[in-house]
């Protein structure tokens, strides 16, 4: 601005506009600058050697440093095709800024477990393509249902303070498990006679995070290796090798079927864990069907008398065929006779 000897109480309008550029300036919203006025004349000395003038103003950001994803969530599947998500900046950035990923082990990206992404002040806008892949492996990493959630954090660094001070962007990722944690038994049922001995398998259905018990209880009807309760040990190297177990139907003189010549047991096959999936298991069941060789009855011997009035009293035995579980009370009515 000129001021002259003629104009010098004249007021002159500065307008102060804004540039509304992409950077944030500022953490707080708004930030202050000072307009300096330099005062200068070359015949006037006392103008000369005047003091800058400040003028200070506080500028209103309109610019929210962000990180942009899209999608924000997505859903891929172990041992299915990859998906892509893009990155970018929402702001221009004072300095280059990286973004870094983890896959947390369970996904890669770009092929590779981990991942970094640079931004620059030049290609801050330019969205850069991330390509998820589920890692196919063998662990059940669900406790119940067939998908876990994943959230992918986007940790941002770099000179720009906005940038380096800027909270986690995450992304939310649905994996579809194609694992199934369970106890598999070879077979699943058998069909024996008391007094049999006959084998069955067991092996774990997917990977455990750490090693797995599977207790079996005989019920006193088998044994289960020569013993009447049964503990097998899978550990993270040997869960898809089968164990096998000899069961022997305990041939007593109990007659355990009350209606028909067999009856069922059921061996639950119960699964303990620090694997919170194989440790929220429900028991397997391995179903037994029967044959009793054994049948509950009477018997009398002989099975008829014949006796005469007045002449000395006959005798005749009864026992059972079979032992009881509790007494037996037989009542015999003389009818009078």
């Amino acid at each position: 601005l000129t001021f002259t000897p003629a104009n010098w109480n004249t007021p002159q309008t500065v307008s102060v506009q804004a540039i509304d550029d992409a950077v944030v300036e500022t953490l707080t919203g708004t930030y202050e600058l000072d307009l300096r006025h330099d005062l200068a004349s070359a015949g006037d000395p006392v103008y000369n050697g005047l003091a800058d003038r400040l003028l200070r103003v506080t500028v209103q950001e309109n610019d929210v440093a962000n990180l942009i994803l899209t999608p924000t969530s997505l859903t891929v599947a172990e041992g299915g095709p990859a998906v892509n998500y893009t990155v970018r900046l929402a702001t221009q950035p004072l300095d280059n800024v990286t973004v870094t990923v983890d896959g947390q082990g369970q996904v890669t990206l770009n092929g590779q477990p981990t991942l970094t992404l640079t931004f620059t002040p030049t290609n801050w806008n330019t969205p850069q393509t991330v390509n998820v892949q589920a890692i196919d492996d063998l662990i059940d990493e669900t406790v119940s249902g067939s998908t876990y959630l994943v959230s992918l954090n986007h940790i941002t660094a770099g000179a720009d303070p906005v940038y380096n001070g800027l909270p986690t962007t995450s992304l939310s990722l649905t994996i579809i498990e194609n694992d199934v944690a369970a106890v598999v038994l070879t077979p699943a049922s058998l069909t024996v006679n008391e007094g049999d001995t006959v084998t069955y398998n067991l092996r774990l259905g997917s990977q455990p995070t750490a090693n797995v018990t599977v207790n079996v209880d005989g019920q006193g009807q088998v044994t289960l290796n020569s013993q009447p309760t049964l503990t097998l040990t899978f550990t993270p190297a040997n869960w898809n090798t089968d164990q096998t177990v000899t069961l022997t139907v305990i041939d007593d003189q109990i007659d355990e079927s009350p209606v028909g010549s067999t009856y069922v047991v059921v061996l639950d096959h119960a699964a303990t864990s620090t694997d919170p999936v194989y440790n929220a298991l429900s028991p397997a069941p391995l179903t037994l069907t029967i044959s009793e060789t054994e049948s509950a009855g009477v018997i009398l011997t002989p099975t008829a008398l014949t006796i005469a009035e007045g002449s000395p009293a006959a005798t005749y035995t009864v026992a059972l065929t079979s032992e009881p579980t509790a007494n037996v009370t037989i009542a015999i009515d003389g009818q009078g006779q």
